[in-house]
């Protein structure tokens, strides 16, 4: 019988913050994880089973987190929810990607809380 819950596919470049990620979200049960380290990975990961949710780092080496959200939305069909992650200021992007990106439903800034991420991407997958 096939897996029956959702795929959360973290995006990042960093390799502590994707292993903790994904740590955290896989030690949950609630989802299926996966992982990219770039943009491109990423294309190719949603192009191959689409995610319910992408944790998207902001700041990727091939792209950002936007230019991301982006081509995901020129490839049709459904556009997986994203929880975005950000080193930025709590006064700078964060509120940007909010107002101008419907698929992020929230932005958590560095250092991610589990909890807060767990919360944001129970919230997403709903």
């Amino acid at each position: 019988m096939a897996d029956a819950r959702k795929l959360v596919l973290v995006v990042d470049d960093d390799p502590a913050m994707r292993r903790l990620l994904t740590t955290i979200l896989a030690r949950d049960g609630s989802w299926t994880v996966d992982e990219a380290k770039t943009g491109a990975e990423a294309m190719e990961k949603v192009a191959a089973a689409r995610p319910a949710v992408i944790v998207l780092d902001m700041l990727l080496p091939d792209m950002s987190g936007l230019d991301l959200i982006e081509r995901l939305r020129g490839e049709g069909g459904p556009e997986p929810a994203v929880v975005a992650i950000t080193a930025a200021a709590r006064s700078a992007t964060p509120d940007a990607i909010l107002h101008t990106e419907s698929s992020v439903r929230e932005v958590l800034r560095k250092p991610v809380e589990p909890e807060q991420l767990l919360a944001a991407v129970r919230a997403a997958c709903d």
